[in-house]
């Protein structure tokens, strides 16, 4: 029980540093700690309780996924991040001449 625990914080803590980490090294070590929960689930309590977990991650990921998508680019954080089309577009136009 404390290793799936511990994978899981490990994971969700590595999905949150991907934000600040360049690469996708921390996404992809996240990615891989939730599916050794998973994994751990099915070992350790049997297939009910690791596809339990199995789904819940996946709905969850997805919802969350959902949400970030539509509320990162709104934050402060988020615009300091993302490149707005009209900055882009503005930006292009004012550089038309090197075309």
């Amino acid at each position: 029980m404390s290793l799936l625990l511990t994978l899981l914080i490990a994971g969700i803590a590595l999905l949150l540093a991907e934000v600040f980490l360049p690469g996708m090294v921390a996404g992809v070590l996240g990615v891989v700690c939730l599916l050794g929960v998973a994994v751990v689930g099915f070992a350790e309590f049997g297939p009910k309780v690791g596809s339990l977990i199995l789904m819940t991650e996946l709905v969850a990921g997805t919802i969350l996924t959902a949400l970030w998508m539509r509320y990162f680019p709104k934050t402060p954080f988020g615009k300091k991040y993302i490149l707005r089309s009209e900055e882009h577009t503005s930006e292009l136009q004012s550089r038309q001449y090197l075309v």
